[in-house]
């Protein structure tokens, strides 16, 4: 934020005449300076400045709705991002100060009455009356005998349908309607003291204290200046009368301003077609789950968790096309969720990114060497969404449907913060604790992990992607019907391109059958055939012949089903599956930069006003601590470490006199003749 403004604007702002600014400088009242590198006027001085901690509150709130209304940066967009959103942050053209629309049809029944009323005049002026011959033989031919003669008719006076009729002539049919007033949202109480105004702006706004509060400290500082007190009404419709994000930024927060005042920018969702893009991100269940030896290799058995969810979505047709489970979100886990995305829908043009820590490992690809050129080899492009942006991934609302309608089915739903856990999940947390301890964890009512996935794999690719959805541009189709649109899928071409995101290598010695253990599972070794039925990879054949041989095996620790084996080469022997299956299961940057912006500026117009009423006033504590003849706070001593050494005083006498006359006393020689006895034993 600025915090000098030209002295000028300050004028404007303040509504001061020139004499009045200087005065204030002279007295102290404002801080200036000479304005930084500029030049210096006919009088030979520099054009000053003055700080805008120095302003009023009235004129700090003008200053901030002039910044809001400041058109937005212009972004440069890439040719190739260029299209339907291009005009997102486009400039309105200005709306003229006297425009205003009949707003309803009371309005406009009041605008039509006196449409009627003045419709001889606007006849009178097109020419087709000139005059009017009464009865009595008066003739009426002037504009004011025209409203004179109308207001006899309809019992106004003259000057009003005179009034009505220059109305009408300067802005239309609008003008006739019922004018707002011009006090309207006003207060005569705070615009006669405009310090009032500032001390309860400062005390709601500022110190987040409540209306009554408020006025309480209020009727005091009245008191203290020997000013009438308004009512309690008065200000309380004044404070009521503030802008909302103000009252939402001061009392709410930044996060509950950011959910209800920050603009919204909309996805242009045709510019990408199904197939194109994907989007990555995780979520932790709103579920607690028993963890299962078998699944989670090194978590402990018994123990409540909450599992986390690593999904890809199509940006198109809301498509979940891959999802792993863990109980920490790793880059392990976005490749485990990238080979199933690939392998089942094919390769994207794109992935859309988070930008935490583990999405970078993916985006700078930092896996293995073997990994290195996986995402370059099959030509996906990365695009890192901005930070602190959760709207711009649309796979966001997927994890709320996700929470609001598989999660809340299980009697374990805890809710995404302590505060939200129902007392069902307390209870069951509980009785599971009680049942760990007596050695009967297999009675819990907690849900398994293993099973807890199988159900949420088959909610959301059976149930989810075949849900109609109401999204934009989906029309009310499920995402698979939205997907089958899919003309063209590219798969990659060499079938063990995919293996390297296999992270995870292990050595194990081939047993009988051309088997190997692994994770407490049996794996077999299964062939590969083409399309013609033919053997392309011979696993049973391969693994049979390095029985007692070690290999390696390289598996994927989300998707524990499969695993290949490789010889301690690097080369592909073989394809190995678990024989008890576990079931596992772009957007134009510089125009969301530019909508960010926006939504920094407006965030930082209302924070600086806020803090602004925060700072350089007497708190409600300071009131008190005076009124308690307390001047200042009383703090905790420093630590001993680092306070002054003390003499401790008794009976007048410091420490060290004490022991000096302690060694004189009769007990001396006592203790000297213990001390020499002590050492003839020794010797």
């Amino acid at each position: 934020m600025n915090s000098w403004l030209e002295s000028g604007v300050v004028q404007q702002l303040e509504q001061w005449s020139d004499s009045t600014l200087r005065s204030k400088m002279r007295s102290g009242q404002l801080r200036w300076r000479f304005k930084p590198g500029a030049a210096r006027l006919r009088n030979g001085v520099a054009p000053r400045q003055i700080s805008i901690a120095c302003l009023s509150a009235h004129a700090q709130m003008k200053l901030a709705h002039a910044r809001l209304a400041e058109p937005a940066p212009t972004s440069i967009i890439l040719a190739s991002e260029a299209g339907a959103q291009a005009s997102m942050f486009t400039t309105l053209p200005p709306i003229p100060e006297k425009e205003r629309l009949v707003p309803n049809a009371e309005q406009t029944a009041i605008a039509q009455r006196k449409l009627e009323v003045i419709r001889p005049l606007l006849d009178r002026a097109s020419g087709q009356v000139s005059a009017i011959r009464l009865a009595d033989g008066r003739v009426v031919g002037t504009l004011e005998e025209f409203a004179a003669y109308i207001g006899e008719q309809h019992r106004v006076s003259a000057r009003t349908v005179l009034r009505w009729y220059a109305r009408f002539k300067s802005r239309g049919f609008e003008g006739l309607a019922t004018t707002a007033r011009t006090d309207r949202n006003k207060s005569r109480y705070f615009q006669q003291f405009p310090a009032a105004a500032e001390f309860v702006l400062r005390k709601r706004i500022g110190e987040r204290l409540s209306v009554a509060l408020t006025y309480d400290g209020l009727v005091r500082e009245c008191a203290r200046l020997k000013v009438p007190a308004p009512s309690y009404e008065t200000v309380r419709r004044y404070l009521e009368s503030l802008p909302g994000p103000v009252k939402i930024m001061a009392l709410e927060g930044a996060r509950s301003y950011d959910n209800k005042c920050s603009p919204y920018m909309p996805q242009d969702y045709r510019s990408v077609a199904p197939g194109a893009l994907f989007v990555a991100d995780h979520c932790r269940h709103d579920c607690f789950t028993v963890a299962s030896d078998d699944w989670f290799p090194g978590a402990r058995p018994g123990v409540p968790i909450r599992l986390w969810l690593t999904a890809l979505m199509d940006w198109a047709s809301r498509k979940i096309v891959g999802a792993a489970w863990s109980l920490v979100p790793s880059s392990d886990s976005i490749s485990s969720a990238l080979r199933q995305a690939i392998e089942t829908c094919g390769i994207p043009d794109a992935i859309l990114l988070d930008n935490g820590l583990d999405f970078s490992s993916i985006h700078r690809i930092s896996f293995s060497p073997e990994a290195q050129g996986v995402l370059v080899r099959l030509g996906i492009r990365a695009v890192t969404s901005l930070p602190y942006n959760a709207r711009a991934k649309n796979i966001e609302r997927f994890f709320g449907t996700l929470h609001a309608r598989f999660d809340l089915l299980f009697p374990t739903y805890c809710g995404n913060s302590p505060s939200h856990r129902p007392q069902e999940c307390e209870a069951l947390l509980r009785e599971h604790q009680r049942l760990s301890k007596a050695g009967q964890s297999h009675l819990s009512r907690l849900p398994n992990a293993t099973e807890f996935i199988e159900l949420a794999k088959q909610w959301i690719f059976t149930e989810y992607n075949n849900r109609p959805h109401s999204g934009q541009e989906m029309q009310g189709k499920s995402p698979n019907a939205v997907w089958s649109a899919v003309e063209h899928r590219r798969v990659p071409d060499n079938p063990h391109l995919l293996d390297v995101l296999m992270w995870q290598r292990q050595k194990r010695k081939v047993t009988s059958g051309g088997c190997v253990q692994l994770y407490n599972q049996r794996y077999e070794p299964v062939d590969e055939y083409d399309k013609d039925g033919k053997v392309i990879l011979p696993s049973a054949a391969n693994l049979f012949m390095e029985i007692d041989r070690d290999v390696m095996v390289a598996c994927d620790p989300s998707n524990l089903g499969d695993a290949i084996a490789l010889d301690l080469d690097g080369q592909v022997i073989g394809r190995l599956q678990a024989q008890k299956l576990i079931a596992r299961g772009p957007v134009a940057r510089e125009e969301v930069k530019a909508g960010m912006r926006k939504q920094r500026r407006f965030a930082r117009v209302v924070k600086d006003y806020v803090s602004f009423l925060s700072e350089g006033h007497t708190t409600e504590l300071d009131h008190l601590r005076g009124r308690a003849g307390v001047s200042t706070l009383k703090r905790l001593p420093a630590a001993p470490e680092v306070m002054p050494r003390a003499r401790a005083v008794n009976d007048d006498l410091c420490v060290e006199e004490i022991v000096e006359r302690f060694l004189k006393r009769r007990e001396a020689p006592y203790i000297e003749d213990i001390v020499s006895n002590f050492m003839k034993e020794g010797e």
